[in-house]
């Protein structure tokens, strides 16, 4: 294994200035970062998508960042390193990162995905009380709740072979990943950090430049009722509870220190 495993990037050409930041950020945590130019349109396979898991169509924006963490994926599948850091260009990163990375290094433990950001579904998550591991000053959590946000993973050579199964978008990916609707989610073995060691910019500041403001649109198209569609989303809520009982659960409280650490170093 080499010194550091990948620190990837995702980032569009045609915003240079995200880029900048990050290289600001990657000084900051002492680490070098990869930058992966997201997809182009060209390397859609279609240029819409209807999601039945969100009874609405994907945003062209959402079609890309799906396709962009695609090819992160196949280039942690085929590198040398057993599992990378993935960031988005929004990413603020703490320098705690590192003793996550030390930690993963560890060849005895296994993971598909580590969620590092704040899951954004409230200030509890909930686990699996057998499951949390103990990285010094970080612990994680067996992920067995709803997770939104994709600007901060580690995944695995294992977590890249089991998303490049899913060849096209049937959500944002985030919901690909995190989401309890999703048809992949019980076969991924997803982790929390706590505390949150990954932002995005707009938890900090709502006035941000144009620049640096969130590209992703999903109010294109307007949700469709489907009525055979929302008893199989009824019949999946069911099967994730009867999921939940095989773990003895455990509610924890996110640790949000870490972003008043933070709130000076966005390298605006």
């Amino acid at each position: 294994m080499n010194k550091f495993p990948p620190y990837y990037v995702i980032n569009l050409d045609t915003q240079p200035e995200r880029w900048q930041r990050m290289e600001k950020v990657s000084q900051f945590i002492g680490r070098p970062i990869t930058r992966i130019p997201a997809a182009s349109p060209s390397e859609f396979k279609n240029k819409s998508y209807f999601s039945e898991q969100l009874q609405r169509p994907l945003s062209f924006p959402e079609i890309g960042c799906f396709y962009s963490h695609r090819k992160v994926w196949e280039k942690i599948l085929s590198g040398p390193s057993p599992y990378a850091f993935v960031f988005e260009d929004d990413a603020v990163i703490s320098p705690k990162i590192t003793t996550l990375e030390e930690f993963l290094n560890k060849e005895s433990f296994s993971f598909d995905i580590v969620h590092i950001e704040n899951p954004r579904k409230g200030p509890f998550f909930l686990t699996d009380r057998n499951s949390i591991k103990d990285a010094s000053s970080i612990k994680l959590f067996r992920l067995l709740s709803q997770s939104v946000g994709a600007a901060g993973l580690a995944i695995s050579k294992r977590g890249a072979e089991k998303l490049l199964q899913v060849t096209e978008p049937f959500a944002p990916v985030d919901e690909i990943m995190l989401s309890k609707y999703s048809k992949i989610w019980k076969n991924l073995l997803i982790y929390q950090t706590n505390p949150v060691l990954v932002w995005q910019l707009d938890e900090f500041k709502s006035n941000l430049p144009s620049s640096l403001m969130s590209t992703i649109d999903n109010t294109t198209g307007k949700r469709q009722f489907n009525f055979a569609a929302n008893i199989l989303k009824l019949f999946k809520k069911i099967d994730y509870l009867a999921y939940l009982t095989k773990f003895k659960k455990e509610k924890i409280k996110l640790d949000y220190s870490e972003k008043e650490v933070l709130k000076d170093q966005l390298f605006l």
